[in-house]
């Protein structure tokens, strides 16, 4: 029977040419200032890819400006992106209507919803703009 190499194990040729892991199981990835883990390939970056806080657009802000008071808070405030795209499109009824939806009913079948609170703001804010901008059209938007 011929003798045979442990699974796993690299010829000296292989690891020649295979980069170095920047790190190996059972040691902890470097940590960034900021307590996330930094990027291997930009020191000084981190791997989450969240982009970093920011201060709302000038869109977003007017539109919550000039919605009722406490309209889509908790909405702005767990999900900005959400709010930004609301903006964007509020002056297009057939975009807005469109964006409503996109956010409201999950056509990929594989997120897990908003919370509550947030899913009633969207809902409030649909039926509202629906009072506001006028009805549907036969195409539904």
């Amino acid at each position: 029977m011929p003798a045979s190499r442990p699974p796993f194990t690299e010829s000296p040729r292989h690891a020649e040419a295979a980069p170095a892991h920047p790190h190996r199981i059972g040691t902890p990835p470097p940590v960034a200032a900021d307590g996330r883990a930094a990027s291997a390939e930009r020191p000084g970056t981190t791997d989450d890819r969240r982009p970093p806080a920011s201060r709302p657009s000038m869109a977003a802000r007017e539109l919550l400006s000039n919605l009722p008071d406490g309209m889509l808070q908790a909405t702005s405030e767990r999900f900005p992106h959400i709010v930004e795209a609301l903006a964007r499109d509020w002056a297009e009824p057939s975009r807005m209507n469109a964006t409503l939806d996109q956010v409201l009913f999950d056509a990929r079948g594989n997120r897990s919803g908003f919370p509550l609170e947030v899913l009633l703001e969207l809902a409030e804010l649909r039926a509202c703009y629906a009072r506001w901008v006028g009805p549907r059209t036969q195409q539904g938007r």
